[in-house]
Parts: C-alpha cells; structure tokens; sequence
C-alpha cells in the first residue's frame, strides 16, 4: 500500500469519459455464405447468423423466447429436426448473443462432411418456418417455464450471483430486473415472439458459414447463396473480408 500511494497517488484523471457514437448495423443486401476450407476435417462446424438486438431492447424477452423454442437448452426445433428425426448431428442449438449498442442471433450445429449441405437445408427451414409461421401455444408456455424454472439455478452460488449483479450495472439495467423477469417473461404472448421472429430471423439477409472439407460442395453451397470460400490458412479476422493481404 505505501508503494501504491507513493507512486499513484498523485495521478490526476483529466480525460473526459466520451460515449462512443450508436452503432448503425445494416442488413446485407443478400444472404452471404463463408465457406472455410478445412481439409483433414471429416465434419462440418454449420453457423447461421443475423443481426439481433442489444440487452436492453424492447424486444429482448420476446426475443428470448423465439430463440429458447428454436433453439435453446429445452426442447427445441433444430434438434427435433437435426438429431431427433433426422440423425445428423449430436447437437443443434442457438444463442442470442447481446452487447450495448447491437446484438446477433446465432444458430450452430455439426454433421458428418457428406451431410453437410442436407444439415443446412434443415437449418435453414427450421429459421424460416418460426419467421414465416411462427410458435404455438404449447412451445410458449414450455419455453416460459423453463426460463422462470431454471432462473433460480442461476443463483445457486456466490459467483453466478456476482455475475447476475454485474450484468446489471454494466448493462444499465433496473435494480429489480431480476426480481420483475419471471412476470415479464409469462406476460410475452404470442403475437409478440411472432412478428420479433419475423423482424429478426431474417433468412433472406442472414450470414451462413461451413467450416470442413468443403471441396465436393462449392457447387452446392451456391444454392445458399454468394459464396466466399476461402483455404483456413488464409483466414484473417483483422481483415474486413477475412482474407490475408497476400492471399488476395
């Protein structure tokens, strides 16, 4: 402490704190497709993504709700549809990732390399069909109850409590958001996780990537959409296409 103080404690903060500038995400003009070229891969990483929403969005517990029925920890349409019926995959989920000023809605699964575009195409539907059709009863009150549920796990120990505590400070969230979530999350209704499902899943304007041995495929991966493949040793996510300089 007195090292501190002898060498810190003069120090002045002069800076003024500046709030960046809101973000302004726009949506592609299309759906795009990566496909990273892996080639001792003997399956396929599948990633369907489009813009979501930041935390303290209106839409954020709708949001959720759409997300847990297509994808979440309960039972959920993509792996009823991947694993269940279809035995591609050992998982299929989706998160709803939130930051301040933007937030992204992320659909994931695997499959063996031959089964790589049919796993797609089943993801794919899985999306537009919540968006094009929405949810039923059944799927809201499943979905709501296991949010409600499983919230008191997330309270079980000293550190989650921390977490919560601090996702509302740094979040500028109400102090009794905790408190008020199980009631807010029964209020959603159907009508609301339908048109945010519809506002969202965008599966003209999403981004798809494949990651594994994709050299049978290019052609087939046409059908998603424009296609970037690109050799994973030429991958750079400081470069605003992903591509190194030198390998352009």
């Amino acid at each position: 402490m007195a090292l501190a103080a002898k060498y810190f404690s003069a120090w002045q903060n002069t800076t003024k704190v500046t709030k960046p500038p809101a973000a302004t995400p726009t949506l592609p003009t299309g759906r795009k497709v990566f496909a990273i070229s892996k080639g001792d891969a003997v399956q396929t990483e599948i990633r369907i993504g489009s813009l979501g929403v930041p935390r303290d969005h209106p839409d954020f517990l709708p949001l959720t709700i759409a997300n847990e029925i297509l994808g979440g920890p309960s039972e959920n349409r993509l792996f009823k549809a991947l694993r269940t019926r279809s035995g591609l995959t050992y998982g299929a989920s989706s998160d709803l990732i939130t930051r301040h000023q933007m937030g992204a809605w992320v659909a994931k699964t695997f499959t063996r390399t031959p089964e790589t575009v049919k796993s797609a195409h089943i993801a794919m539907e899985q999306v537009q069909s919540i968006q094009q059709h929405g949810i039923n009863r059944p799927e809201l009150e499943t979905a709501q109850s296991y949010l409600v549920g499983h919230l008191a796990l997330e309270f079980e120990t000293s550190e989650s409590v921390a977490g919560k505590v601090l996702d509302l400070i740094e979040e500028g969230l109400p102090l009794d958001y905790w408190t008020t979530y199980p009631q807010k999350i029964q209020n959603v209704t159907i009508d609301q996780v339908d048109a945010v499902a519809k506002r969202y899943l965008d599966t003209d304007h999403d981004v798809v990537v494949f990651v594994g041995d994709i050299a049978d495929f290019k052609k087939e991966f046409k059908k998603f959409g424009e296609v970037r493949a690109i050799p994973l040793k030429d991958v750079d996510f400081g470069s605003p296409d992903f591509v190194k300089v030198a390998a352009r």
